[in-house]
């Protein structure tokens, strides 16, 4: 299986926390994620992540630190494979 990598991004205001919403076409279950997407070819996963909020949001992401934490992670899901790592 081709591995595919990701970046996220978790945004934390008072006790919520954004959120994207989606549905499976096919199945029709409802999945809430956090902002992101694949990382492109020469693409950080810092501007990956300001890429994908963009174009899910609308909103333009000023980073004010680069404190990040890289996880990965591993699931299947309907013939997806992800991993985890914190």
């Amino acid at each position: 299986m081709k591995t595919k990598h990701r970046a996220t991004c978790l945004f934390i205001y008072e006790n919520s926390i954004l959120l994207i919403k989606m549905q499976d076409p096919i199945s029709k279950i409802i999945y809430w994620y956090p902002p992101g997407g694949k990382i492109e070819q020469n693409e950080t996963a810092v501007e990956t992540v300001k890429r994908e909020v963009r174009e899910e949001t609308g909103f333009e992401l000023q980073l004010l630190n680069e404190d990040y934490v890289i996880t990965e992670y591993e699931m299947l899901l309907q013939n997806m494979r992800c991993y985890y790592r914190i």
